[in-house]
């Protein structure tokens, strides 16, 4: 649920995403540092990935985020309608008001299941938008930037970004810089 207090939106429940946090890299420390984050401002937390059940995360999680583990990405329709209906389910049962989905181009699954629950969505892209010119067909690009419109919001780390989306997108497009963990301490030469 939400509340709108004095202009502020006040979010209870926030589910984040990002395709698996069992392995290192930036995506991955900067979801969990997020989770934790939220957490310590007494948010309710929970991480979502495709990781299977068994897997820890290579980041430490507070242990009051709840992590859903879908299980691995299978290729098929059946496998992506089932992923879109246990998502669905999990964001109803839960309340999640603020789905926030980290490098989602490879899955339109997680577009279609937060819409399906009214969930607001924000697409964190972590990457610059050159990858899709290296990595996807015209195709692909296109069915990819037409997913976006289905999110509220599209973050990405440096205003130079911005040109590489279409112009429709653009009244979405926020610019979130990497934050810099502060020293723990200093020093001297």
């Amino acid at each position: 649920s939400k509340f709108l207090i004095q202009g502020l939106l006040l979010v209870e429940n926030i589910a984040l995403y990002f395709y698996s946090i069992s392995k290192s890299g930036g995506a991955e420390r900067r979801i969990c540092q997020l989770a934790n984050e939220l957490d310590n401002k007494r948010y309710r937390v929970y991480l979502c990935s495709l990781d299977a059940a068994e897997v820890t995360s290579y980041y430490p999680i507070s242990e009051r985020v709840t992590w859903w583990r879908l299980g691995r990405k299978q290729n098929g329709l059946y496998d992506k309608i089932s992923r879109i209906f246990r998502l669905y389910l999990a964001l109803r049962r839960h309340s999640i008001t603020i789905f926030i989905g980290f490098v989602m181009s490879g899955d339109k699954s997680i577009y279609i299941a937060t819409k399906l629950a009214g969930v607001h969505l924000i697409v964190a892209e972590r990457n610059s938008p050159n990858m899709y010119w290296v990595r996807l067909g015209a195709f692909q690009r296109w069915l990819l930037f037409m997913s976006m419109h289905l999110a509220d919001r599209i973050t990405i780390q440096m205003p130079e970004f911005i040109s590489k989306y279409p112009q429709s997108l653009h009244n979405r497009i926020i610019t979130i810089p990497n934050p810099v963990p502060q020293a723990t301490k200093s020093s001297t030469p």
